[in-house]
Formats: C-alpha cells, sequence, structure tokens
C-alpha cells in the first residue's frame, strides 16, 4: 500500500474517512436493497430497475452542480451526506407500508446515491494530487472504501440475526449523518484553490464535452473502459441475483447477502492492501486492470456451462472482491496524466454517462 507522506496526511485522512463512512451506509443499504427486493419481487424486474438507476442518475448528474454552486467542495460532500441520510430515513419510513414502491424506491436510490456521492468525491480528489502523489494515495484512499465495506457488511450481518432486512436502512441513514463531518478534514486551502467541479450540464453543454471528448483518442479509450466494464458488472450482477432468486428462501435473503456480501469486502481488503499497489508497480495501471476482465470472462464461462449458484457466487466473488479494490484504483490513475482543466470538464461526464449509459445498455441487452 502507497505510503503518505507527513504533507499529505490532513488530505489523505478526510478523503480516507469519507470514503469510509459513505461506504459502510452503503454496504448497509445494497444489503437490505437486495433482500427486501428479491423478498417481494422475482429477479426478471431487476433490469427495469437498472433502466431507472441509468436515467434517474442521469437527470441528476444535470442538476447537481446548479443545486451546490453555492457550497465549497467539501462542504458541498457534507450537503451530499446530510441529504443521504434524509432521503434515507424517509425510505425507512416508507418502507413499512405494503405497498412494493417503496422497494423499488429503495433499489434506485441506493445506485444513484453511489453516483451522485462516490463520482463527486473521486472527481475532487483526482484535483488535490499530482500522478506522482495518486500512485501512492489512492491504495491508501481505497483501504478506506473496502474497510467501509467491512464494517457496514458485518453489521447488516449482526442485525439481520435480530431484526428485520429493513432495520438496516435506518442504521444506514444514521451512518450517513454521523460521517457528514468527515469532508471538513480535507484541506480548505487547498480545495479553495480548485476550481468549481460542475455537472454533465446542459444538452448544448454536454454536446461540447462529447465533441471533446472524442477529438481525444485517449479520453475515448477511458470513456470506452468504463462504458464495458459498466456492461459487464451489471450483467455479472443479474446472473448473481438471478441464481441467488431461484436458490435461496425469501426469509433467509438478508443474512445471506450480509454474510456473502462480508466475504467479498474482506477479499477485497486482502487485495488492496497486499496486491494493488504491487500489480500496479509491476505490471503497470494497463495490465493490472485487465485482470479484473479477464477473470470475470473464466467465471462467465463456469456460470454458461455450469448454470449452478456456485458458479454465480463464484463469478459475483471475482467482481465483489477486485472492482472496489484493484479495478477502481486503477481506473482512477487514468485520469491522473490528463491537465486539471480538462479533467474538471471531461470526468464528470465520461464517469456518469459511461457508468449509467453502460448500466441502460445492459438493461436493455437483459429484456431483450
Amino acid at each position: 500500500m502507497g505510503r503518505v507522506r507527513p504533507a499529505e496526511r490532513t488530505v489523505a485522512a478526510g478523503a480516507f474517512f469519507t470514503l469510509f463512512g459513505f461506504t459502510t451506509g452503503h454496504a448497509l443499504l445494497e444489503t437490505a436493497r437486495d433482500a427486501l427486493f428479491l423478498g417481494r419481487l422475482p429477479a426478471s424486474r431487476l433490469p427495469w430497475v437498472y433502466l431507472a438507476i441509468a436515467v434517474i442518475a442521469l437527470l441528476a448528474a444535470e442538476y447537481q452542480g446548479r443545486l451546490l454552486k453555492r457550497w465549497s467542495s467539501r462542504n458541498e460532500l457534507s450537503v451530499w451526506l446530510v441529504a443521504a441520510s434524509l432521503v434515507t430515513g424517509a425510505l425507512w419510513v416508507a418502507l413499512h407500508s405494503p405497498l412494493t414502491w417503496s422497494v423499488y424506491a429503495l433499489y434506485v436510490w441506493t445506485g444513484v446515491l453511489a453516483t451522485l456521492v462516490v463520482v463527486r468525491f473521486w472527481t475532487l480528489l483526482g484535483m488535490l494530487f499530482t500522478a506522482t502523489q495518486a500512485k501512492r494515495i489512492y491504495a491508501f484512499v481505497g483501504v478506506g472504501s473496502v474497510l467501509g465495506s467491512i464494517l457496514g457488511s458485518a453489521l447488516a450481518r449482526l442485525l439481520t440475526g435480530w431484526f428485520s432486512a429493513s432495520t438496516l436502512v435506518l442504521v444506514a441513514a444514521i451512518v450517513f449523518l454521523l460521517n457528514a463531518p468527515a469532508p471538513r478534514l480535507l484541506d480548505h486551502r487547498r480545495m479553495g484553490r480548485l476550481p468549481r467541479v460542475h455537472g454533465i450540464g446542459s444538452a448544448r453543454q454536454l454536446t461540447k464535452v462529447a465533441l471533446l471528448i472524442w477529438s481525444r483518442p485517449y479520453l475515448r479509450r477511458v470513456g470506452s473502459l468504463i462504458i464495458a466494464s459498466t456492461i459487464t458488472f451489471t450483467l455479472v450482477d443479474f446472473v448473481f441475483k438471478t441464481a441467488v432468486d431461484r436458490s435461496i428462501p425469501p426469509d433467509q435473503l438478508g443474512e445471506f447477502f450480509a454474510t456473502f456480501y462480508l466475504g467479498l469486502n474482506v477479499l477485497s481488503l486482502l487485495v488492496q492492501v497486499a496486491g494493488v499497489s504491487w500489480l500496479i508497480r509491476r505490471l503497470g495501471v494497463n495490465r493490472a486492470v485487465a485482470i479484473v476482465p479477464a477473470l470475470l470472462v473464466v467465471g462467465s464461462l463456469g456460470v454458461s456451462f455450469g448454470g449452478t449458484l456456485v458458479f454465480a457466487l463464484l463469478l459475483k466473488g471475482a467482481d465483489g472482491g477486485l472492482r472496489h479494490s484493484l479495478f477502481r484504483t486503477g481506473a482512477e490513475l487514468f485520469w491522473v496524466p490528463i491537465p486539471l482543466e480538462l479533467r474538471v470538464r471531461v470526468k464528470p461526464v465520461i464517469d456518469t454517462l459511461g457508468q449509467r449509459g453502460g448500466q441502460a445498455i445492459a438493461s436493455l441487452a437483459i429484456l431483450a
């Protein structure tokens, strides 16, 4: 794992704890979301939810910059965490209704929230460090994400043994609220000198940025990577949850997802601590990132020929164990060589459109 130097500790700690707290709450939400959705609805409804997440996240990203233009960058992250707490708490109240709309809303909110906060977080972080610093510090910050996921999954496993899955939603709301002060640890002097990060903008602005991206081969390749990876991860998620829906009784879904996700996150931590920095130094960013799709191809072949829950678990294991550690760290490093002013303009667009556009493509492919 990269070594953080004394002058970098303040901003690195702020980034670490912000990501740690958010992923703790999000892991709780993911467990509750999957257990409640598959407990009430068939897995065949998932493509429609994927599609709804893509559309709503794109609309939200367009207005994100306008809504928070009065806030500084670090205050903006705190505002999002408070908003996440309030919306999540409202959904917990709504889940007490027998109507299925609340389950749909919870699933969509979990996906949209990740887009709004995580994409914004990494965009801001990429503006704070040089390429040399990022190669050392991103691995450390990534550990915060994995540790948060482990804590969230462990809390989910503990709570599902005593309470219903809906209780996890309330706990997630509390965690988001407690984490809201964490971005204040970011160095305000450095954050104050950064250019303002905007959303994806209006249709006219979006067209200009799209032409700018298309004119640069490097940006086209980064965008293609994000779209292709999102399509793959969405398909893997659908295959996994379809197998779970067929094999696990509804009353056991909460404990199953909590236990399985806890195992995935422990694996991800081991990879992040012991393998990410070493692999990137040894193989380079390109080859290190390529390990993830290579393993998913092998896992997909197993599912195609085996078709059992065991192969689906192995496929999801390769996805969950490496996506948020090796793949995410490597993918963020692809942005570092891009000049700051250009990165501020194109990264929110490529991240948002790439992730949610890829999810929409995968959803339509499943429906077809």
